[in-house]
């Protein structure tokens, strides 16, 4: 569910990789070769020796931070993800994966300082960061942003990839009061999702 167009991981894989010494990108590709195999702590080793090598290695840091969350660590995989994120401002993967630990941990603050990130890198990559947006901030009552992301997700969202952009919405607007709206939005949710769990 946490894709965008932008965020395959070829693309972003040359940001920061050229500059790595070929020691760091030796320990880089290793620690690929284990991710592949789903041995993520050995995996996660050879990140953090390519990061010994090269503390600035953006996409090193990344990759750990995946690691870490196959493995269940996620405050860890938030400082990894952070780490990705400082060395490289606008390695959208690094948010993405921050984003989806802090909507599971319901951390809404983080979430809406994270979200708020990604809409300003990438505002037309995907529907989905304008309703973890609007998610954060109907969670942390800021019903007017929450209202104005979730528009503009819906406005992008033309296949109804996130159907669970109507179900916001019409959380949204029954807070705002404004019922007749809130019920049709629910109602199409309903009809995109007919057996919601």
């Amino acid at each position: 569910a946490f894709n965008c167009k932008n965020c395959s991981r070829g693309f972003h894989r040359q940001r920061g990789f050229l500059a790595a010494p070929d020691k760091a990108k030796q320990q880089f590709e290793k620690g690929k070769e284990q991710e592949k195999k789903g041995k993520w702590a050995a995996a996660a080793d050879y990140f953090r020796k390519a990061i010994q090598v090269y503390p600035r290695y953006a996409i090193a840091w990344l990759e750990l931070g995946r690691t870490q969350i196959q493995q269940n660590n996620f405050a860890e995989a938030q400082d990894s993800l952070r780490q990705a994120a400082t060395h490289d401002s606008k390695l959208l993967p690094a948010y993405f994966e921050l984003a989806r630990i802090q909507t599971e941990q319901k951390e809404w603050k983080a979430l809406s300082e994270t979200t708020g990130k990604m809409v300003q890198l990438a505002p037309d990559s995907s529907p989905m960061l304008w309703f973890l947006d609007a998610a954060a901030n109907y969670n942390l009552h800021e019903l007017a942003r929450a209202e104005s992301s979730a528009t503009r997700g819906l406005r992008l969202d033309t296949t109804h990839r996130v159907p669970q952009l109507e179900y916001l919405y019409g959380l949204i607007l029954g807070a705002r009061e404004d019922y007749s709206a809130a019920v049709k939005h629910i109602r199409s949710y309903l009809q995109l999702v007919p057996n919601p769990v």
